[in-house]
């Protein structure tokens, strides 16, 4: 079994995945507008809250978003699935625990201490102020719930065979089946984007740099800015 693992993994050319696949422009410059607004997300938040012992999340956020692009480079675009859960995931964390210091030292010492994603939104409606106004205009809730959704039954083989090669020595670069996995990430993003715009309170967001703040706001449609208050970029 073991020279079969090498055998298979050896007869993939990684390297010619990567090459073929960043030859796609359209694809790499969307891939690189969710990560570089992840990545911005990460470092403002983390200036502003710079001693907050949350903010381990905001560099999981950002490392596991980073690896996306990685994968589906590769051709593995499944495991990119668990990954881009964990993005989202990693954001709702940090905007729970980052008030919640007590329950942070819970889940650092308690293996059986659990939050769930709708804890956190019922936190936000009952705490974050406008949260719940917010979102009966904005849906974000509800796009989150269909994206997570989506992404579960990918994650957990509820649909067999997406996202999936036929065996591990036919791992070929990614073409066309690299659209699927970017439009959900550029979902993901979204959902990131509307959750920050929506917990982050006005005098962290004006401590933003004003160029960074414009960067952040790229992509909401002139609805989204008017709901949120924001200005048009």
């Amino acid at each position: 079994m073991p020279t079969d693992l090498k055998s298979a993994l050896g007869a993939v050319d990684w390297n010619s995945n990567v090459t073929k696949f960043v030859q796609g422009t359209t694809r790499l410059n969307k891939l690189t507008t969710c990560c570089s607004r992840i990545g911005l997300f990460t470092h403002e938040i983390s200036f502003q809250d710079f001693d907050n012992p949350a903010l381990p999340f905001l560099q999981e956020m950002k490392a596991s978003a980073f690896q996306i692009p990685a994968c589906l480079a590769l051709g593995l675009a499944k495991p990119a699935a668990g990954l881009m859960r964990a993005t989202v995931e990693s954001a709702l964390y940090y905007t729970y625990f980052r008030v919640h210091p007590q329950e942070l030292r819970t889940l650092v010492t308690k293996a059986a201490y659990y939050v769930s994603r709708r804890q956190i939104i019922e936190y936000h409606k009952q705490h974050t102020p406008n949260f719940g106004k917010l979102d009966e205009k904005i849906c974000l809730v509800d796009k989150m719930e269909k994206w997570y959704g989506e992404i579960s039954s990918i994650v957990h083989g509820q649909i067999p065979g997406v996202w999936t090669s036929k065996s591990l020595a036919n791992t070929a670069a990614l073409q066309e089946e690299a659209k699927a996995p970017i439009k959900i990430f550029e979902r993901a993003t979204e959902i990131i984007q509307l959750t920050f715009l929506m917990t982050i309170s006005n005098e962290d967001w004006e401590g933003i740099n004003p160029i960074a703040r414009n960067h952040l706001l790229k992509g909401l449609s002139p609805n989204q800015l008017n709901t949120l208050g924001l200005p048009k970029v």
